[in-house]
């Protein structure tokens, strides 16, 4: 009797590792995918998807997908993994806020990253303000002009094109001429009362026939409670 307890416990602990491991099988045979799909949103392109899709291994379980996407794509704010019956992992993608577009390639999103603009399907590109930065180079004062555009009435995309130099400089000039610019820094808040201002200025020099090629006239409102207004030389520094 003792014996053939002893010969039970045996084959137990020989077939306990054997039955762990077909267990474990079993589980990744359910849990595996064999294919990704992405479901994404409606704010990125074709192109972006396709990216996405591409850098992934299917056979990963859901949660390392997840943390995987996260990591490699600031684009993205948020994304759930499903499993489906026919063992495909679907991952929806849910977009980060953009704040505007820059020199037409790139996009500086809400949490400070800039990112291609290709990521991006065309109607959304043409939806959000652009920007021109000139010597804009230093990513630790991101935070400014993630600041600027984010006082910025978005109407004023509409009729100025905006340049940004420097911290000192930034350059708002009507789409309808090339001979006039209102300059501020990204610190201010450039309101509509002071575009007003700086217009009616313009179109007093229009009317003295000032503007013309060669001068370019800047409306300067970096001092407080006025507007100094100059002449500025075609392609000389911005200050």
């Amino acid at each position: 009797m003792i014996r053939a307890i002893r010969d039970i416990r045996f084959y137990l602990l020989l077939c306990l590792p054997l039955a762990w491991y077909s267990c474990c099988q079993m589980l990744f045979s359910v849990c595996a995918a064999q294919k990704i799909v992405i479901k994404a949103d409606p704010l990125f392109s074709t192109c972006f998807s396709k990216e996405v899709e591409n850098n992934l291994n299917p056979h990963d379980f859901p949660k390392k997908i997840a943390q995987h996407v996260m990591r490699l794509w600031p684009t993205i704010e948020s994304i759930s993994v499903r499993l489906s019956a026919n063992k495909t992992n679907t991952l929806y993608l849910s977009a980060t806020s953009l704040l505007c577009r820059i020199n037409e390639q790139s996009v500086l999103l809400a949490n400070g990253h800039i990112v291609p603009a290709i990521y991006y399907d065309e109607k959304t590109l043409q939806k959000i303000p652009r920007i021109k930065i000139q010597t804009y180079k230093n990513e630790r004062s991101l935070p400014r002009l993630q600041n600027l555009i984010s006082k910025l009435d978005y109407t004023v995309f509409d009729s100025f094109v905006v340049s940004y130099y420097h911290p000192n400089w930034v350059q708002f000039a009507p789409k309808e001429t090339d001979y006039f610019s209102i300059v501020c820094t990204d610190g201010q808040s450039l309101d509509q009362k002071t575009i007003h201002q700086c217009l009616q200025l313009k179109n007093n020099l229009e009317k003295k026939g000032k503007l013309h090629a060669g001068n370019h006239w800047i409306a300067d409102v970096r001092f407080e409670n006025q507007i100094i207004v100059y002449t500025k030389l075609r392609g000389a520094q911005h200050g």
